[in-house]
């Protein structure tokens, strides 16, 4: 078995699990405020892994910004106004995956795992919202609580995941991590929603 530990960086493509009906939450509006995704950047930190002749047992410790939000056309008395929100937070994460990977080649070799991702919420989350209408618009941002807003800071996500290692010398790799992640639990701390996100990471690492 051999051990390997480095830097890692990433970016982040992220989606609520579902839209909104406008009256549902005012009764005087009309319209869907759809699901959309966000980029988030960026993810910072490093990984550590155990290799064996066709096993992989990768854990790290992340810091991310994950962004995701909703936009759509709602109507208010007769007036049609376009909307989008996106809300991102600051996480402290740490993947663990377990992965097959091929025998190694010249080049390097593939792998193919699943893991889990706990995470946790650091500082606030930020709300940027816009609106346009009749020609003019308007936006704003701010800092909320995850109090205020009625989200858990703690949550956890299944991972689906595959590497490319890419071989370089004195036994030194760099690597490439597509992750696909979806959140086990829902954000919103009462359970009166289920409201959740899904995602698609992308890493680059190397490691020594």
């Amino acid at each position: 078995m051999d051990l390997h530990f480095g830097p890692v960086a990433g970016l982040s493509f992220n989606s609520p699990n579902k839209d909104y009906q406008a009256g549902s939450l005012d009764s005087d509006l009309g319209g869907v405020i759809k699901k959309s995704t966000k980029v988030g950047l960026p993810t910072l930190g490093f990984n550590m892994r155990v290799d064996g002749d066709s096993y992989t047992i990768q854990t790290g410790l992340h810091w991310a910004r994950r962004s995701y939000g909703w936009n759509g056309d709602i109507s208010l008395l007769g007036i049609t106004i376009n909307t989008d929100l996106k809300l991102t937070e600051s996480f402290l994460e740490m993947p663990t995956i377990f992965y097959w990977k091929t025998p190694t080649s010249e080049t390097g070799h593939f792998r193919l795992g699943a893991g889990i991702n706990p995470a946790y919420g650091l500082g606030k989350v930020k709300l940027d919202f816009s609106a346009s209408a009749l020609g003019a618009s308007s936006t704003t941002t701010e800092d909320s609580t995850y109090k205020d807003i009625g989200f858990k800071r703690f949550n956890t996500s299944l991972l689906i995941a595959t590497g490319f290692d890419f071989g370089l010398s004195n036994g030194q790799m760099f690597t490439l991590e597509p992750i696909i992640y979806s959140n086990l639990l829902n954000k919103v701390s009462d359970g009166s929603e289920s409201l959740k996100v899904y995602g698609f990471d992308l890493y680059a690492s190397y490691l020594f």
